[in-house]
């Protein structure tokens, strides 16, 4: 049995992981979010689907914000999302309650509806900012950035949402 526990501990979840990148405040939370995640012992970090990571055809939108508007970048990364969302164990999504990202929301009902365990993480100090009901409703679990340090990615237990929608 004990052996069984310790097999059970080292496991790791590769997530599919959802975060926005427009703004500052939106880079902030992603790079403290970013942080938080890789040192939690239960979630494969580095084997993660990372948005700005490996993007397609190697061009790095964020050096070269005009690529976006190229229709083969577009499908090629489009293409690459679709992949490793449906090759994920799970999905994680660094989430702004006050300034949420269609793209996520849209991420999130594909990951849903392939019946795949998906986590929002928000910011403490977000705690009962009114979230989109669709989003709300739709996720397994609500969780603080500060309790994503020892969230075990390995038991998420569903937990609906109590709070305000829109």
């Amino acid at each position: 049995m004990e052996e069984k526990r310790n097999l059970e501990q080292s496991a790791q979840q590769r997530a599919y992981l959802m975060y926005s990148w427009f703004d500052q405040k939106q880079t902030d939370f992603m790079n403290t979010g970013l942080e938080v995640l890789k040192g939690n012992p239960t979630l494969d970090f580095e084997n993660s689907f990372k948005p700005l990571d490996g993007q397609y055809g190697d061009l790095n939108v964020e050096e070269h914000p005009e690529v976006m508007e190229n229709v083969e970048w577009q499908l090629g990364t489009f293409r690459n999302d679709y992949m490793d969302m449906c090759s994920a164990d799970i999905g994680v999504a660094l989430y702004l309650p006050d300034d949420s990202d269609e793209g996520i929301a849209w991420e999130l009902g594909f990951l849903f509806a392939m019946h795949k365990v998906t986590v929002l993480v928000i910011p403490d100090d977000q705690q009962g900012v009114p979230i989109n009901l669709m989003t709300a409703i739709g996720i397994t679990r609500i969780i603080t950035l500060s309790e994503a340090k020892t969230f075990n990615f390995n038991h998420i237990v569903y937990k609906p949402y109590h709070g305000k929608v829109f």
